[in-house]
């Protein structure tokens, strides 16, 4: 959430129930910064009801024009009112509760959680399988057979059930959206990776942008397409899918990749945080094979030998290299 302006407009569109997953998340992370500075209060029910209702009324656009409540939160003291408002109206909308809006029951989402390590298999409605890796975020609708749509954060391996009436898209946090029939395929889509990849292991995907609707291109088996969202720039390349999507069984291919893969290895499976004090050691990149069986401390002396850098642990969950 990057403007006043931004935030709201989203909460326009949450009250008309027209909030895609991805903004609803959006909002969500919002009010969770935004509630870590107010004193926890507890409310009865049918206060947090009462005070949802308010909430409801008062943004609602109708007749009369809506005050400007971004420029009042600029006051601390009704800021913090606002705030208490807008938690509870998160609340039932977090239980999944109905909510109301233009004569509509506002949409439920679903959602699965990976954590540290941690390695998930789901089933979807429609019968596609999906594994997710450790320190993944899936979202999906919750009349999904007839909007197969995924929202994912992190790393996921698709097996999608064959719809000809419903395309499968998937779209990720930078701007990727990956359509397909029915296939089975690989996303990797990590924050804290500058580059996202699509990679098939049979059939057919399509990728493009979806704020620009640019087709970045079809992707048969053995291909995949990288994209760096820092640079906006793509690449698509020859792999062996198999081979990248072997973390399903514990392994870790690494080819041609660098410090930001090995970094986020780290922090995914084993909870461990790394520190670069070395310029240019970003930029290295290497053929690197790990597997679960190998400790964190295993896995930064391999890389430390193959890069010539040094490391230190401070305490057990951060390493610095230099």
């Amino acid at each position: 959430m990057k403007t006043e302006k931004d935030l709201k407009q989203l909460l326009d569109k949450f009250v008309k129930g027209k909030c895609s997953v991805r903004e609803r998340l959006l909002l969500e992370k919002w009010f969770e910064e935004m509630g870590k500075d107010q004193a926890a209060t507890e409310l009865s029910p049918e206060e947090k009801q009462s005070m949802f209702n308010k909430f409801s009324t008062s943004i609602k656009l109708n007749k009369k024009p809506v005050p400007d409540y971004l420029v009042i939160m600029k006051s601390v003291a009704v800021a913090a009112c606002l705030v208490g408002i807008i938690w509870s109206s998160w609340y039932y909308l977090m239980q999944g509760l109905p909510v109301e809006r233009n004569n509509q029951t506002q949409i439920d989402f679903l959602k699965y959680q990976t954590g540290i390590g941690e390695v998930k298999k789901v089933s979807l409605p429609d019968g596609s399988i999906i594994w997710l890796n450790a320190k993944t975020t899936l979202a999906y609708r919750s009349d999904f057979n007839n909007h197969r749509e995924v929202h994912l954060t992190g790393e996921a391996f698709f097996q999608v059930a064959a719809d000809s009436k419903h395309l499968f898209t998937v779209l990720t946090g930078e701007g990727l959206q990956t359509t397909v029939l029915g296939t089975s395929f690989n996303i990797k889509s990590y924050e804290q990776i500058p580059e996202a990849s699509i990679t098939v292991v049979s059939g057919k995907v399509r990728v493009e942008q979806n704020s620009s609707g640019g087709q970045i291109g079809v992707l048969q088996p053995n291909e995949s397409v990288v994209y760096n969202h820092k640079q906006k720039t793509y690449q698509k390349e020859n792999v062996d899918a198999l081979a990248l999507t072997n973390w399903r069984n514990g392994g870790w291919d690494l080819k041609g990749k660098g410090l930001s893969e090995v970094a986020n290895i780290l922090e995914s499976q084993f909870g461990v945080n790394v520190v670069n004090k070395k310029a240019g050691l970003d930029t290295i990149a290497i053929d690197m094979n790990f597997t679960n069986k190998q400790s964190p401390e295993e896995i930064i002396n391999v890389f430390c030998l193959l890069t010539d850098c040094q490391h230190r642990w401070i305490g057990k969950t951060l390493v610095e290299i230099y």
